[in-house]
């Protein structure tokens, strides 16, 4: 039984388990590394700086975040000194379902990466438990490419915690996907504005403001 159980278990009234829940993610969110946090930005930064590209990966829930996040950074701005790009591996669903039906689901992002991957990309993906197949092996191809990873998880991190070159963990009981699924979504907000608002003032490389 995970917290979210245990509290409508106690107050099973809805406008208890709000307010609860609003205090589980309140408290959750305080387990975020900030030393990941700044170095998330560096590592896309360093991938703009390289005409790179970010690679977004997620399953279910977790997919529509991982579009989400495309869409944000590839959103900032054409006329800054770095441009962005980022293209989410579950938007081609012809694609996308052709290798799962040829090869399997767990190969659907690593094939995808092995036609387009480069080693000034990066790779980025969300994912509550950290162990999805799919995510796994996309991420095992990255290394083996050379090619950076940032991963952002929740629970106990699973696999993706020590596979990421940078990982931002959300450390929460297992099954809490909502909360866990909430705080990614406050994350590529809280990422994608302050790249925006960075890369408008078109501040040099050499100048650091991530502490």
């Amino acid at each position: 039984m995970n917290s979210l159980e245990e509290i409508y278990n106690k107050t099973p009234k809805f406008s208890d388990f709000s307010s609860h829940y609003m205090e589980r993610l309140y408290m959750l969110s305080h387990t975020i590394p900030t030393e990941s946090l700044n170095r998330s930005i560096e590592l896309i930064l360093k991938t703009a700086r390289s005409n790179g590209v970010i690679y977004c990966l997620g399953n279910g829930g977790s997919s529509s975040t991982a579009e989400h996040f495309a869409n944000d950074i590839s959103m900032c701005p054409e006329n800054s000194l770095y441009n962005l790009k980022a293209i989410s591996l579950t938007s081609n669903i012809a694609l996308y379902s052709a290798i799962a039906n040829d090869h399997g689901f767990e190969n659907v992002f690593a094939i995808q990466l092995q036609k387009f991957l480069r080693p000034q990309d990066l790779v980025v993906a969300f994912s509550a438990s950290g162990n999805s197949s799919n995510i796994i092996n996309a991420f095992e191809y990255a290394k083996e490419l050379g090619c950076p990873s940032l991963g952002i998880c929740g629970f106990d991190g699973g696999a993706l915690k020590d596979l990421s070159d940078v990982c931002i963990h959300i450390s929460s009981e297992q099954g809490e996907y909502g909360p866990v699924e909430d705080l990614h979504l406050i994350l590529n907000h809280m990422i994608g504005n302050y790249l925006k608002l960075f890369l408008r003032n078109e501040i040099p490389q050499d100048q650091h403001y991530l502490c």
